[in-house]
């Protein structure tokens, strides 16, 4: 059966979007830090100067993104990542998951939210295809 041309491509996007939208959140990050702003909010995250361990937390997560992006760039035709790049897939959805905004709900908020979660589901969408095509 021949493959269709996003199930090509789908997990080099969506690794490459995770790269971009981590490096947003580093540099607002650096920033909040350097400017006289207290706090930035950046789609549904606030960053908030004064709570180093938040700012700590948002930059693991940050630089988690940014690792497994590049995984799925270098190793997007690579047999033997592909589980590596399922279980890197399903991390990020879990993280996403849990940085939702819980404490009002806007339809601003709520779009935000979706849209979040979009980039790790075709993650774990491209990863899953993979392992499908290696199957066969």
């Amino acid at each position: 059966m021949r493959k269709k041309w996003y199930d090509r491509i789908t997990l080099r996007i969506a690794g490459l979007l995770e790269i971009i939208i981590a490096s947003i959140v580093i540099a607002s990050i650096f920033y909040v830090l350097t400017h006289e702003k207290t706090s930035i909010t950046i789609g549904g995250l606030t960053i908030i100067k004064d709570t180093p361990l938040s700012l700590l937390s948002i930059l693991f997560l940050a630089i988690f993104q940014i690792v497994a992006g590049m995984i799925a760039l270098i190793y997007a035709n690579s047999r033997k990542m592909r589980d590596t790049c399922l279980i890197l897939g399903m991390i990020l959805l879990l993280l996403q998951v849990l940085t939702l905004n819980k404490v009002e709900r806007t339809f601003s908020i709520f779009i935000s939210d979706v849209i979040s979660l979009l980039v790790p589901f075709f993650y774990v969408y491209g990863a899953t295809r993979k392992i499908k095509e290696s199957k066969r």
